[in-house]
C-alpha cells in the first residue's frame, strides 16, 4: 500500500481531498465475505423452475437458503423474482370492477387524497 505524502495532500483541493477520501473507503469497505455473485441477463426457464421447488422446500422464508441454488444470483434477486414475478398468489391484469367500485365509494367518502 502506498504511503501518504501529507505535503501533497495539502497542495490538494477540497473536492479532490473528499475523492481520495471516498476511493480509499470503497477499498476498506470492499466485501470480503465470499464472492460476489450478480446475474446478467434475464431468468431461464429453469432458473424460475428451480425457484419454484426451492421456494417450496423452504416455504418462501430461508432467502439465503433458496440463493445457494444459485450460484451467480443473490438472495435479493431470487426473492425479487418471487414476490413480482412467479409468485402464483400475485394478481396480474387490469383492475376489477370491485375494485373499481371500492375507489370510488371511498373517494366519495374519505375525499381524494393520497397524503
Amino acid at each position: 500500500m502506498k504511503l501518504i505524502d501529507w505535503k501533497d495532500c495539502a497542495l490538494m483541493t477540497y473536492t479532490e481531498l473528499i475523492l481520495g477520501f471516498c476511493n480509499v473507503l470503497m477499498l476498506i469497505c470492499r466485501r470480503t465475505s465470499g464472492p460476489m455473485r450478480r446475474a446478467k441477463g434475464g431468468w431461464t426457464p429453469e432458473e424460475d423452475e428451480t425457484l419454484r421447488r426451492a421456494v417450496e422446500k423452504y416455504k418462501g422464508k430461508r432467502w439465503k437458503k433458496i440463493a445457494e441454488f444459485f450460484p451467480e444470483r443473490t438472495q435479493v434477486q431470487c426473492l425479487h423474482r418471487w414476490q413480482k414475478v412467479l409468485n402464483p398468489e400475485l394478481v396480474k391484469g387490469p383492475w376489477t370492477q370491485e375494485v373499481l367500485l371500492s375507489f370510488s365509494c371511498s373517494e366519495t367518502f374519505f375525499g381524494f387524497h393520497f397524503t
